[in-house]
C-alpha cells in the first residue's frame, strides 16, 4: 500500500512538472532574423533642397507645351518660362499637370510640403536635431502583449546649435536621451519600421520649449511614443489598443507612409 502511494506521488509530480513553464522561456517575436540590433544616425540638414524633394524640372511653354496664359492659385499667369522660371513637379501627369512659377511654388512648399494642384505630399526632413537611434530586442513584455518580447528604441541627441529650420537659428539647445518601447508583435514590427522612417526624415523629435519641465530651447517629443513598458495610455505606456492607428495617422500627416521601405 505504501509503495502504491509513493508511485502515485511520483506520477502526480511528473504531471505537475510537465505543465511548468521555465523562467527562462523565450518570449515570442515577429522581428525578422538579423534585423536587430540596429544603429541609425541622423544629420540635420541646414536647408531643404526643394528641387530634390519634388523632383521638379525647369520647363518653358515651348519645350513642354503648357498654356502660358493659365493662372495659378494667386491669379497670376504662368508665363512662357523664359522671363521667370517655371517648373514641372515630379508628381505631374498628363491628366493632372503640375506646372508652377518657381517663386510661387517655393513659397507654397515652405508653408506645406504638398503640391497645390494634385495634393501629393512630399516627405521632407523635419526640424529634428542631430542624433542617433539604437534599436534592440529585450526579453521583457509590453502591457497587453505578455507573450511577446519588446523592441527598445534609444534616441540620443547631444547638445548643439539650432539650424535655420529650427525656432531660434544660431542659438544653443539642450540635447536629450529617451527610450521608447514597442511589442515584438507583427503590428509592433510595422510600427518600428514607421518610427525608423520618421527618424530618418527628422520627425520624431524637435527643438522647442518643454511643457513638462518648462525648459526653453531643448529637445522635445514630436512623435507620440511609449516611454514605459506598462502603466497604460495615461502614463505614455502600454497597454493602449488605439496606439498603432494613431501612430500611422501622425506619420502620414508629415508624409511618412507605412508602405515605403525604411
Amino acid at each position: 500500500h505504501q509503495h502504491q502511494q509513493q508511485q502515485q506521488r511520483i506520477f502526480a509530480s511528473q504531471q505537475q512538472t510537465h505543465f511548468i513553464v521555465p523562467r527562462n522561456a523565450t518570449l515570442k517575436s515577429e522581428v525578422p532574423k538579423g534585423m536587430l540590433p540596429k544603429v541609425i544616425d541622423f544629420v540635420a540638414p541646414q536647408t531643404i533642397d526643394w528641387s530634390i524633394v519634388t523632383q521638379w524640372k525647369r520647363v518653358t511653354a515651348e519645350t513642354r507645351g503648357y498654356d502660358p496664359k493659365e493662372e495659378d492659385l494667386m491669379g497670376n499667369e504662368l508665363g512662357d518660362g523664359v522671363k521667370e522660371p517655371v517648373v514641372e513637379l515630379g508628381c505631374s501627369t498628363t491628366s493632372i499637370p503640375c506646372f508652377f512659377r518657381l517663386s510661387f511654388i517655393e513659397r507654397c512648399l515652405q508653408t506645406k510640403p504638398e503640391c497645390p494642384t494634385c495634393k501629393n505630399q512630399f516627405p521632407v526632413h523635419g526640424a529634428q536635431p542631430c542624433g542617433t537611434l539604437q534599436i534592440a530586442e529585450i526579453q521583457s513584455s509590453c502591457g497587453g502583449f505578455e507573450d511577446y518580447a519588446s523592441i527598445e528604441m534609444r534616441f540620443s541627441f547631444p547638445d548643439g546649435i539650432q539650424t535655420k529650420q529650427m525656432g531660434n537659428p544660431g542659438m544653443a539647445y539642450r540635447g536629450a536621451v529617451r527610450k521608447t518601447y514597442l511589442p515584438s508583435s507583427e503590428d509592433g514590427v510595422k510600427a518600428m519600421k514607421l518610427v525608423i522612417k520618421a527618424f530618418r526624415l527628422g520627425h520624431t523629435f524637435s527643438v522647442g520649449d518643454s511643457v513638462t519641465t518648462g525648459r526653453k530651447n531643448t529637445t522635445i517629443w514630436k512623435l507620440h511614443q511609449k516611454s514605459k513598458l506598462t502603466g497604460g495610455a495615461a502614463n505614455h505606456a502600454w497597454p493602449d489598443p488605439g496606439y498603432f492607428d494613431r501612430l500611422k495617422q501622425e506619420c502620414a500627416s508629415v508624409g511618412v507612409l507605412e508602405d515605403v521601405d525604411p
